[in-house]
């Protein structure tokens, strides 16, 4: 009887062989012994996260989570290792007690210029630090006594819209209402308005840029390194136009941080200037503050937290 050791096996033979081994091992466990198994949720995110990046990419995963939850339940597995949760009473366990969860490594796909912000850090303590200074700025009381300076941005809106329709032509009420969503947030939060109601434009400056930003949410789930990746090859690829005005929209936002940032003393009861008062480098609070302008005017591709397993 011949007896063949693994050695007179050729690698590339020993390697093939061992793969499909290895591929139907990790799909058992993934399927059957998983922590998570017990979740329920579509077949396929058992396996793998290709169905819920699919759905990301087609656009439409709020609502297909929306309708997994009506099906499942409150908690949903979509992916090997990816749970959302619908349910309010989970969201203290969280958030808050013993630290929270981490957030899931893909939130890093929208820091802004190498920086975390409040909504993508996926650091509690660094989240914490900055979500305590500025939380006081949205509570009932304080938006209560910032009620005439929305009023004011809401004044304006009226004013413009009442000045379009009386040229005769259709009224486009979305680039106005976007218009009125950014001066709202910039004058409450910041203490100056962004000016984009009074733009004589079609277009919001920074609408491209943020339509821009927006359409890359259906990436959102992806491993960062492909998010990049991703981002990369699609600014090459961009028609120069469109590419020119995200970018010049980009620059007005960014300029308008810089100048409320830069203006604005440590400790003024500004959202820059409580992060101010806290230590946070100039650099960085301007891109918390696009971010927050971001914020006002789209975040409804993000409707669910996603979190890691650990």
């Amino acid at each position: 009887m011949t007896i063949l050791s693994l050695g007179a096996i050729p690698p590339a033979i020993l390697l093939l062989s061992t793969l499909p081994i290895l591929l139907i091992s990790a799909l058992l466990y993934r399927a059957y012994f998983s922590h998570l198994s017990r979740v329920p949720g579509p077949w396929p995110c058992r396996l793998t996260s290709l169905w819920i990046w699919y759905h990301s990419y087609l656009g439409h995963e709020a609502s297909l989570i929306t309708s997994l939850h009506a099906q499942y339940g409150p908690i949903v597995r979509i992916g090997p290792n990816s749970v959302v949760i619908s349910d309010g009473a989970a969201l203290n366990a969280i958030y808050n007690e013993r630290g929270g969860f981490r957030k899931a490594d893909c939130y890093a796909n929208f820091d802004f210029e190498g920086h975390a912000t409040i909504f993508s850090s996926r650091d509690g303590e660094y989240r914490a630090l900055r979500s305590k200074a500025v939380t006081p700025l949205f509570s009932t009381s304080k938006i209560r006594a910032g009620q005439k300076t929305i009023e004011a941005c809401v004044q304006r809106f009226i004013e413009r819209v009442r000045l379009e329709a009386q040229t005769g032509k259709p009224v486009d009420i979305l680039n106005p209402s976007r218009s009125l969503a950014i001066d709202a947030v910039s004058s409450y939060l910041f203490g100056r308005p962004y000016g984009g109601i009074e733009e004589k434009s079609d277009r919001l400056s920074a609408s491209v840029w943020v339509d821009m930003v927006v359409d890359s949410g259906r990436f959102f789930f992806l491993p960062h390194w492909l998010f990049l990746a991703i981002d990369k090859v699609s600014s090459k690829i961009m028609p120069c136009a469109a590419n020119a005005a995200a970018e010049a929209g980009g620059a007005n936002l960014e300029s308008f941080a810089s100048m409320i940032v830069r203006e604005t003393p440590a400790g003024d009861e500004t959202y820059q200037g409580r992060l101010k008062a806290i230590g946070v480098s100039d650099p960085e609070n301007e891109v918390q503050c696009m971010d927050l302008m971001f914020a006002g005017k789209y975040r409804s591709y993000v409707n669910y937290p996603f979190y890691d397993r650990g």
